[in-house]
């Protein structure tokens, strides 16, 4: 991923899956003092062309995808391969600091099941859902992909065809919250089926739609 310096930013190995001692439990990290984590296999690394160096970033949280928000912090976001968190980077806190437990954060994945848009105490992702509480979500995001249009990241959860977890986060990603937002394949298949045979009656050109 390129930001606007024309920096490379990637993910990377760069030490053993044992995570360092302030990612997990007794660390006075935030993110680790609500989610610990023991173990990551990949973190980051950043590539400047300009002055030719390669600058390893070591993430508490898995990386996989990763994506720049739009917002004043030029915030990177993270999934992990198969991991319950979403972790971002602050990179303008990076530039300035080169500090990267500083700049970094994440969190597990909480329903806003109570539905008053903030995050809230939450049950466990095994306990029964508590119409008062939020409650913690059992799976795994395939992506963090940023909307311009608010202040909000919208992440696909990986194998739920029918569903997506909306994580809002108002510029405050440590008060992260998640909201679902239910998505009918079948209404989407129809409305690509129109949309194609309006496409083929006023052009004459076929489209592919199954």
């Amino acid at each position: 991923m390129l930001d606007s310096q024309g920096r490379l930013w990637l993910t990377a190995r760069i030490r053993t899956p044992n995570a360092p001692a302030y990612c997990k439990a007794g660390s006075t990290n935030p993110s680790a003092k609500r989610f610990p984590i023991d173990m990551s296999v990949r973190q980051l690394a950043m590539y400047d062309p300009k002055a030719k160096k390669i600058t390893y970033i070591d993430t508490c949280f898995d990386t996989h995808h990763l994506m720049f928000g739009e917002d004043a912090n030029n915030t990177l976001w993270f999934n992990g391969y198969d991991s319950r968190y979403l972790g971002w980077l602050n990179t303008k806190m990076f530039d300035e600091t080169h500090d990267a437990l500083k700049s970094q954060g994440w969190t597990g994945l909480i329903l806003d099941t109570n539905g008053n848009g903030k995050r809230d105490a939450y049950v466990g992702a095994k306990d029964p859902v508590d119409p008062a509480k939020d409650k913690m979500i059992d799976d795994a995001l395939y992506t963090a992909a940023p909307t311009p249009a608010r202040s909000s990241e919208l992440s696909p959860v990986q194998i739920r065809p029918r569903r997506r977890w909306r994580n809002v986060t108002s510029c405050r990603p440590r008060r992260a919250i998640l909201h679902a937002a239910w998505m009918s394949i079948a209404t989407a298949s129809r409305g690509l089926r129109s949309a194609a045979a309006t496409l083929e009656a006023s052009t004459g050109a076929s489209a592919p739609v199954r």
